[in-house]
Order: structure tokens, then sequence, then C-alpha cells
């Protein structure tokens, strides 16, 4: 199933409950133009693997809450994420967003190559990557502390889509059991259904 088709599978789960309601939902579709137009300057592009995502989906906004569960999903487009913003204009690549001139070694310098590909929404956590690695991994980051994503940056995004940015799954994700962990969610699997072959 294509990235589009995860996530509409996952909204009309949520559209379904009562007792749950979307806030805010923008999905925007294909990035083949700015990844073109990006592939033209000396710009670190996203891996492989998120380009494959950005050409179907251009970033995700979706804010959803009900009684016991609630989630989001704030995916950049595929320029900010590859551009590397400043806070303010003279900083630097994500300076004051994912790290500070305070932020302790080594913890800067490995902040300073990253790349945002998502934005928890209502928190200063983040999903990154670094563009000059091929190991597949995304880094969760809070706090300046970076811990490392036990799945592949793959079977994320899907994840993130199949439970429409659920609150848990975050957590799940960082941990070697986390299928165990997702399965074993009985609120995440009263919505959703089953993770097994995600």
């Amino acid at each position: 199933m294509t990235s589009d088709g995860i996530l509409k599978s996952a909204i009309a789960k949520l559209k379904a409950i009562d007792e749950i309601s979307i806030d805010r939902q923008e999905v925007r579709y294909s990035a083949e133009e700015e990844i073109a137009f990006l592939g033209n300057y000396d710009i670190a592009l996203p891996p492989d693997e998120l380009l494959d995502f950005y050409r179907s989906m251009n970033g995700v906004t979706l804010l959803w809450s009900g009684s016991k569960l609630s989630g989001s999903l704030n995916i950049l487009q595929v320029m900010q994420s590859a551009l590397r913003g400043p806070l303010e204009d003279e900083g630097e690549p994500l300076e004051d967003i994912l790290w500070t001139k305070d932020t302790p070694e080594p913890e800067q310098g490995r902040l300073r190559k990253m790349s945002i590909f998502e934005s928890v929404a209502g928190r200063d956590d983040f999903l990154t990557y670094d563009a000059s690695e091929s190991n597949g991994q995304f880094y969760f980051v809070s706090n300046w502390k970076i811990q490392t994503v036990k799945t592949n940056r793959t079977q994320t995004i899907n994840l993130l889509l199949t439970y429409a940015g659920a609150d848990p799954i975050r957590e799940h994700i960082l941990h070697d059991d986390w299928e165990n962990r997702i399965a074993e969610d009985s609120l995440l699997q009263r919505i959703f259904g089953t993770a097994k072959g995600v």
C-alpha cells in the first residue's frame, strides 16, 4: 500500500470512532518539482527512502484527540527538511531548534549534522536523520538527547502513518521489542488493529 493509502486508512479508522475528533488535517502531495530544484544545488538531499515518501506526500499535518488517546503528524516538506533553516535568519543550520551554542559535545556535533523529518506537535521533540549516513536510521531528539529509533526509516514512516502519529508510537519504536509493545498496546489496537507485517 502507498503512503497515501496507509494514511487514508488510518484517518478512516479515526473518523469511525465518535469520541475522536480530527482537529487539523493537511496532506501535501508529490514533491517531484522541489526534489528536482534541490538537485540543482549543492544541498544534501534526504536519503532515498525519504525521497520515495516525498514523491507521494510532500509533508503531512494531522492533529487528533480522543478521551484516552491522541496523536499528531507534523512531517516537514522536503524543502524545509533539506534546507535546514535556523530559528533566526543569521543563525547556523537548525541553530536554536535542534541545538544551541550551550548544547554540550558530543551531542552538539551530532545535532549539527542532522535534518528534521518530523517536528512533534506541541513538544520540543524531533524525528531526525543524518543525510550523510547510509545506515537507514532515524533519531529521536528531545532536549538534545539523541536516541536511535529501532525501526528502519521505511518501517518508521509506515508505523507513523498506520497509527496516525498516535502519541505512544514514538516511544514504542525506541525499544528493541517495539513490535511486541505495539501489539500489546490495547488502545492502539482498539483503534488501528495489528502492526504485524508493517
